[in-house]
């Protein structure tokens, strides 16, 4: 009886060792088709709990040097999931057959393939019936790059454009009486040279190019990140009112001033505050403008209306109507650009490339195959976009292949 015990442990260990062990070569890109559905079935069979602890191991012993994880809340993520899933319950019952077929559950009631899309980062719900495929993006294919360092400009009260890229931290360079400087951790801050030339009325503008983010840092001691592609207009001292223009998207960190309020103009909206850390985006090509608060309070006014936001709400603006409808958002996922993340939220690929294109220089998209398939969650950026694109590939029935800068769709 003993030697049947012992027998039993040892093959539960070594079950367990060669389960960890085709984890590591999912994650590393490293199975084949069949590998994977192999990989799926046995997790059908496993303990949650254990394959859990599994993953967990894994993503602290693997080489992360090729592979970037996002490590969102992990409770909040799975119920995330759990809360998909049972939103499921309403499709016919055609739909709940297939949906039967295609699940493979742990104890916790998640899909195998969504927990590891999960400790990827990358979460994708299939629709459809066959399993994840690891594949490669193309090989014969152009390529689109991040550039390798900041992209950021100037423009000065007289129009004149003043290039940033080559300046390092702690140096300083006075152009047209305006001193630049760039500070600890990349950051950018610019002030008159000399007192005899503040304006209050003449406002410069900070710029970053597509693929870029930068930071500044106010006359007030405010810290402002703009996203890829964003401008900011800002006067070099402020009076009373701080009052900036924004074209794009950027992070807010406000210093407070109970006696000057903080004010940010879009296109569709102003934002006012006295001293708080709010995200804002309204770039000119979309329909609606976001507020997303995640310390203090802002009030958010549109040509129409006015809102005001507690921390964890979000408010979107119409550009057209001018209506500002609130609602409760995941701060971490909404954050996640700022941290070098791209979100998704049950986006089409045609969705998830118009994102991308914000950061990389996509001349065109060609869907030469439809697609059912959405995608939630979050990556991180890459330098290459071929290696962001073998891992929308590695989730998905699609397959990419970028030709003179535009991107192809494929099955």
């Amino acid at each position: 009886m003993g030697n049947q015990r012992f027998r039993r442990a040892i093959d539960r260990m070594m079950n367990t060792e060669d389960l960890k062990s085709r984890l590591e070569k999912y994650f590393k890109n490293e199975l084949s088709k069949e590998e994977v559905m192999q990989l799926l079935l046995t997790l059908e069979e496993s303990d949650g709990a254990i394959v859990e602890g599994l993953i967990d191991d894994v993503l602290t012993t693997i080489n992360w040097s090729r592979i970037d994880v996002l490590d969102f809340k992990k409770k909040g993520v799975f119920d995330r999931v759990r809360a998909e899933i049972a939103g499921m319950s309403g499709v016919d019952n055609l739909h709940e057959e297939r949906a039967a077929k295609r699940h493979f559950r742990f104890k916790y009631g998640i899909p195998a393939a969504a927990v590891l899309l999960i400790a990827l980062g990358l979460i994708f719900y299939m629709k459809r019936e066959a399993p994840p495929i690891s594949r490669i993006v193309q090989q014969d294919q152009h390529e689109i790059t991040l550039p390798p360092y900041t992209v950021a400009t100037l423009i000065l009260e007289n129009g004149k454009p003043i290039s940033l890229d080559d300046l390092e931290e702690g140096q300083v360079r006075e152009v047209d009486g305006v001193r630049i400087e760039k500070r600890k951790g990349g950051r950018f801050y610019f002030a008159y040279a000399n007192a005899s030339l503040h304006s209050l009325a003449k406002r410069q503008v900070f710029k970053t190019a597509k693929g870029s983010s930068a930071e500044i840092i106010l006359a007030d001691g405010s810290v402002v990140k703009l996203n890829s592609a964003s401008s900011l207009s800002f006067p070099l001292i402020f009076d009373n009112t701080r009052q900036v223009d924004l074209n794009g998207e950027a992070y807010f960190e406000v210093a407070h001033n109970r006696d000057a309020p903080f004010r940010v103009k879009t296109n569709t909206s102003e934002i006012q505050v006295l001293g708080t850390k709010f995200n804002a985006s309204a770039y000119p090509e979309e329909l609606n403008s976001e507020v997303t608060l995640s310390e203090g309070s802002v009030l958010v006014s549109s040509k129409k209306m006015h809102v005001r936001l507690v921390p964890g709400e979000q408010a979107i603006v119409s550009s057209k109507s001018g209506d500002i409808v609130s609602r409760t958002v995941n701060l971490e996922e909404m954050m996640a650009w700022k941290d070098g993340y791209f979100r998704f939220t049950d986006q089409s690929i045609k969705q998830v490339l118009y994102e991308l294109s914000k950061w990389y220089d996509i001349k065109g998209v060609e869907i030469l195959s439809e697609s059912s398939d959405r995608f939630s969650g979050s990556v991180r950026r890459s330098q290459k976009l071929s290696d962001l694109l073998g891992q929308l590939e590695r989730i998905s029935s699609l397959k990419f292949k970028i030709v003179e800068g535009r991107v192809r769709v494929m099955k």
